[in-house]
């Protein structure tokens, strides 16, 4: 199961505490062997099925660390 967007604010930082920027799909690849998903999880969807969780998750995660400075 993909956690909430909370879950993804610790590996986002962890991953990008290099300084060197990446790429949305380059942290989205981080994160999925970080955070250790099953193939399985990585094709859960949210509920208008439009968008996957994981991408939906690190949307929000990226955005609220960027409000926060």
């Amino acid at each position: 199961m993909i956690p909430n967007f909370e879950a993804f604010l610790f590996p986002v930082l962890y991953l990008l505490k290099e300084g060197s920027p990446m790429k949305r799909g380059d942290l989205r690849i981080a994160c999925e062997k970080y955070m250790g998903f099953t193939e399985e999880e990585l094709q859960e969807r949210i509920n208008s099925g439009k968008k996957y969780k994981i991408v939906d998750r690190l949307q929000w995660a990226t955005y609220y660390l960027l409000k926060a400075g």
